[in-house]
């Protein structure tokens, strides 16, 4: 049987013959073929070393590789790969992961420390289902517009002012107002918590009888209700009188009143039943 096509192209390798000669230090062997335009093969065929036209094995870059690879340095070139001083090797870090040194950003130098943005800085995006940044804008620019009103930046001043002044801190309270009231004792509350002092006008006509008002206080503060609490007379001890059955005002000069929990002014009627007293007590407590 003739040859088969693919014996042909495997006898097709040329063979130089070269003889062995002590004087020289050289064996030349004759591996491959150059081909200008390299040949197509088809499955199965013999194929040839292919070689360059100066004697270089031809090799394939393009590796498809399985399993790990290992690679002590990649070495890569700046500009000229025949300029040992343009090269450089690829760094790894010690985890071995590629270690990156952002030093332009498009071609602009990237910025560093603190200042304005350039072409040179890196954008940052915070999703809006993160941090209401939106809403954080908002607010900041309500509370810039809010201290414009109270800061002069020009002289670094804050200007500060009492939104209710010293003289509209009282509160008023009408706790008493009896009109032909029926003969009995009564009794009206008023907390001092928070108050420093507490004027207090009365108002009585004790018609065909008399009306009597004494003042009271407790210090109790545990939760018990006022009409509970254990009181005691300071009617006198505040105000130089065992009651009042007349119209007066009553000065707390000592600021004692403001220190009680609760403070209780007991009216009596006793008018042999005509039921014709009138009592009016207006308080003021100054904060």
């Amino acid at each position: 049987m003739g040859d088969s096509l693919n014996d042909k192209k495997y006898n097709s390798i040329e063979k130089e013959e070269t003889t062995y000669d002590k004087t020289k230090n050289f064996v030349r062997l004759a591996g491959g073929v150059y081909k200008a335009t390299e040949p197509t093969y088809s499955d199965g065929d013999v194929a040839h070393l292919l070689f360059n036209s100066k004697g270089h094995l031809k090799v394939d870059t393009e590796l498809s590789l399985t399993g790990d690879v290992y690679v002590d340095n990649v070495k890569t070139f700046a500009t000229n790969i025949s300029d040992p001083t343009t090269q450089t090797y690829g760094l790894v870090d010690a985890t071995g992961h590629v270690a990156t040194n952002v030093a332009k950003i498009a071609g602009t130098a990237t910025d560093v420390n603190s200042g304005n943005k350039s072409n040179g800085t890196q954008r940052v995006t915070i999703a809006t289902d993160d941090i209401p940044i939106a809403l954080i804008n908002t607010n900041l620019g309500t509370i810039n517009t809010n201290l414009a009103d109270v800061v002069d930046t020009s002289a670094h001043l804050v200007r500060i002012a009492e939104q209710d002044p010293i003289f509209n801190n009282f509160t008023p309270e009408v706790i008493c107002d009896i009109t032909n009231g029926t003969d009995g004792t009564y009794n009206f509350y008023t907390t001092g918590d928070t108050f420093n002092e507490v004027g207090t006008q009365l108002l009585i006509d004790g018609g065909s009888g008399t009306a009597t008002v004494t003042v009271e206080a407790t210090a109790q503060d545990d939760g018990t209700a006022p009409e509970s609490c254990v009181y005691v007379d300071v009617t006198n001890a505040m105000f130089g009188a065992a009651n009042f059955t007349a119209s007066n005002y009553l000065f707390d000069t000592n600021k004692v009143l403001g220190q009680a929990k609760w403070i209780k002014y007991k009216v009596v009627l006793d008018t042999t039943g005509a039921n014709d007293a009138d009592v009016k007590i207006m308080i003021k407590k100054k904060w």
